[in-house]
């Protein structure tokens, strides 16, 4: 009964993998971060839900972090350059198994430094001095 059992297991398995992966990975936050519910609820949430997290680690070491968890995607856009000329650097990664983010429902967007705002004429306002760790999960859209 049991080898009979374990291999109806396998099977059922073998059945989910064959036929992808579609159940989301869990978001993990990186061990120290803050949830910054003041920038969470400022972003425009009409079309996601998404929350945004701060720590004054590295970027690479956040970066390092969710590479082990997530598959990494890239985005073909440059990164921009705040005032001071440092170049904002940003990692993507999808937790849907999705190859790219235009396909993803839900994503995490790692960067430094963090873009608290731009005003009317584009311009960044308020750049912080942290890693700020966004996650980024698309609404279902009504009759679907």
């Amino acid at each position: 009964m049991i080898r009979k059992l374990t291999r109806l297991g396998m099977f059922l398995a073998l059945i989910v993998a064959a036929q992808g992966q579609t159940v989301p990975q869990e978001f993990v936050t990186y061990p120290g971060a803050m949830y910054d519910e003041k920038m969470s609820k400022l972003v425009v949430k009409r079309q996601a839900d998404i929350q945004v997290f701060t720590t004054p680690e590295a970027f690479d070491k956040v970066r390092a972090f969710y590479a082990t968890r997530f598959h990494e995607v890239k985005f073909n856009a440059p990164a921009p350059t705040v005032r001071s000329g440092v170049r904002v650097r940003w990692a993507f990664f999808t937790l849907d198994y999705e190859s790219d983010l235009a396909h993803s429902k839900y994503w995490i967007k790692v960067q430094y430094p963090f873009i608290a705002s731009v005003n009317d004429d584009g311009e960044f306002t308020d750049i912080r001095d942290v890693t700020a760790i966004q996650t980024f999960h698309v609404k279902a859209r009504a009759g679907k």
